[in-house]
């Protein structure tokens, strides 16, 4: 079998033998990007995290970033750098809510969004 013959490659995980009788060996089943072989390529990293700021962006600017029921408003703004944080890192957490915080300010000072200006 080659690399990328099938999809799901089993991957056998052993334990240390502690006793005199070996257990029987565990095969479990792991994705692609699990399995030690296939490293996630960089341009992948760049491609989902780039996904993830272009959704920043529109919830930033559109109405779906703040929902407002009746007395009651909700932002969704955070979920994407939630998600940055946690599939990529906390260096990328910090670096997407950077970008959160950057277009916070910008938002604020629109003259849509600005009191007193029109």
């Amino acid at each position: 079998m080659t690399n990328g013959d099938q999809l799901w490659q089993p991957v056998l995980k052993t334990t240390p033998e502690q006793s005199p009788s070996p257990a029987p060996k565990k095969t479990e089943y792991l994705t692609p990007l699990d399995q030690l072989e296939t490293p996630t390529p960089f341009r992948l990293f760049l491609f989902y995290f780039f996904i993830l700021a272009a959704l920043e962006t529109v919830l930033a600017f559109s109405v779906y970033g703040l929902i407002t029921m009746d007395k009651i408003s909700v932002t969704t703004m955070h979920i994407p750098v939630l998600l940055a944080a946690l599939f990529f890192g906390r260096r990328q957490g910090l670096a997407l809510g950077l970008y959160f915080g950057l277009l916070t300010v910008i938002k604020a000072s629109t003259a849509a969004f600005t009191p007193g200006i029109s």
